[in-house]
């Protein structure tokens, strides 16, 4: 009977630190089949991805009813502390940015902060709980800080991760946040206790002080999250909500190739 009940649970896809909400509408897209369940602390942000899936569903001509989104921070603990709101729209962090930053060459521009709020977080293995799924086919992390703490928050829940990404410093003395400890050397320490293998590391600044690392389950036969037909459509679709996010004249052109990728909608 459980394994009956199984079948029809859905694979479930994570994306912290939701931002804009570009990356999680791209998966909503592309994974069908699977929930999306979209993290972002910042209200004013919560507001932005609202009404940016609502641009993008009368857009589409459907709703993204498997796109679930939460105004939350994800970390290691359930707790409610204080967030901070940076002038860079995508730094806004639980730390406190580090004072040495010129001599690591970091850029610094809005890198200040403009105000602190205060935010529930909690831990992704509490919010799973009530939850039936099958598989966290994805995690998709960017939490400024505290991406380690985003996979220790999981828990023993993190044996039934498939694939993830994760954003850490290079090095612990040239991280962007104080006290976060989140670096390069503790991730692998992390993933390989936890039975995981970094596949794919690539820089996010011109500097390398920032790397996003791509890992996966050890015990998966298949190595690749996406094949090269699904890798052309998340591109596509995340080049989509962006025209539309951002206004663009031709937003019309991305329709009509999206009409052409999913017929059976229309």
């Amino acid at each position: 009977m459980k394994k009956k009940l199984l079948k029809n649970y859905k694979d479930i896809i994570f994306d912290i630190g939701a931002n804009e909400g570009n990356d999680g509408l791209a998966f909503s897209l592309l994974f069908k089949d699977c929930t999306i369940y979209a993290f972002e602390p910042n209200e004013e942000l919560i507001k932005i991805i609202r009404s940016n899936k609502k641009n993008l569903e009368n857009i589409i001509g459907h709703k993204l009813n498997n796109y679930k989104l939460f105004n939350n921070a994800i970390s290691n603990r359930n707790t409610k502390i204080s967030f901070n709101i940076s002038n860079n729209i995508g730094a806004h962090s639980l730390y406190d940015f580090n004072k040495n930053l010129h001599k690591f060459k970091r850029h610094q521009e809005g890198y200040e902060i403009k105000k602190k709020t205060r935010v529930n977080v909690i831990k992704l293995s509490s919010f799973l709980k009530d939850k039936k799924f099958r598989r966290i086919r994805y995690l998709h992390c960017d939490a400024q800080g505290s991406d380690i703490n985003v996979l220790k928050g999981l828990n023993s829940e993190i044996k039934y991760l498939d694939f993830g990404v994760v954003e850490v410093s290079a090095k612990n003395e040239s991280n962007l946040y104080k006290k976060s400890n989140n670096n390069l050397f503790n991730l692998k320490k992390f993933l390989k206790k936890k039975n995981f293998l970094i596949h794919k590391i690539e820089s996010n600044d011109i500097y390398n002080n920032e790397l996003n690392i791509n890992f996966r389950n050890k015990s998966l036969t298949n190595t690749n999250l996406l094949n090269l037909s699904q890798k052309f459509k998340l591109k596509f679709y995340q080049k989509f909500i962006r025209k539309i996010i951002m206004r663009h004249r031709k937003v019309f052109i991305y329709q009509l190739f999206y009409k052409l990728l999913n017929a059976k909608y229309y």
